[in-house]
């Protein structure tokens, strides 16, 4: 893992952390907004797996 995976990973959990509004909307997978929020979330995720 790189150390800008890391921040990163840090900057979104950050994020999250700091916006419980969209994150409530996220958990309950109503909007498609949130699931393309999600989505982007897991392909961050995969990219810096494979790094």
């Amino acid at each position: 893992m790189t150390l800008t995976a890391l921040l990163t990973l840090a900057g979104l959990q950050a994020l999250i952390a700091i916006s419980p509004g969209p994150v409530r909307l996220y958990r309950k997978g109503k909007s498609s907004l949130d699931r393309l929020f999600g989505g982007l979330i897991a392909a961050l995720g995969a990219r810096i797996a494979y790094q």
